[in-house]
């Protein structure tokens, strides 16, 4: 009803998608109790917010649940703001920010970078081959593969 009266809601889902009795805070408190049945046989619970109110309720039913370990973010994409929340029975609360230790496979332990363009602009004036020049020994100084080559007449150095 509400996404209906705001232009700036983004809803993307048929309207069996799109409701539930009692709406998101009955949905999520679902979930929640899900949660509370199965411990900590899940390390982490996560769910997405449509509104911060409703972020807010979450909130104290997990404290009042005893839950310790609870973490809350903004998605903001545009105009449109989400918040996601997660939380655990499993995990030391002090240490909730800590990542989880994973096994490294030697195979994959160089990272694959996706190729990256960037654009500056400089506030001095000064020789632009200059500039192509220090860009690419600062890249081949930090081990760029394969090394620079500069393309002056693209202004590009790749």
């Amino acid at each position: 009803e509400e996404a209906n009266s705001n232009p700036a809601t983004a809803c993307g889902g048929s309207p069996e998608e799109m409701v539930y009795p009692g709406g998101e805070v009955a949905f999520i408190m679902r979930m929640m109790e899900d949660s509370v049945r199965l411990g900590g046989r899940i390390h982490w619970y996560t769910t997405m917010v449509g509104k911060k109110t409703t972020l807010k309720v979450l909130r104290k039913e997990l404290h009042a649940r005893h839950v310790t370990a609870i973490r809350t973010t903004e998605l903001a994409q545009g105009k449109t703001s989400r918040w996601a929340i997660a939380w655990s029975f499993a995990v030391d609360p002090n240490l909730a920010s800590v990542p989880i230790a994973r096994p490294v496979n030697p195979e994959l332990a160089r990272p694959i970078v996706p190729k990256r363009s960037v654009t500056f602009q400089l506030k001095t004036p000064t020789d632009p081959r200059a500039v192509l020049k220090l860009i690419a020994e600062v890249l081949e100084a930090h081990g760029a593969s394969p090394p620079p080559s500069i393309d002056q007449g693209l202004w590009r150095v790749s």
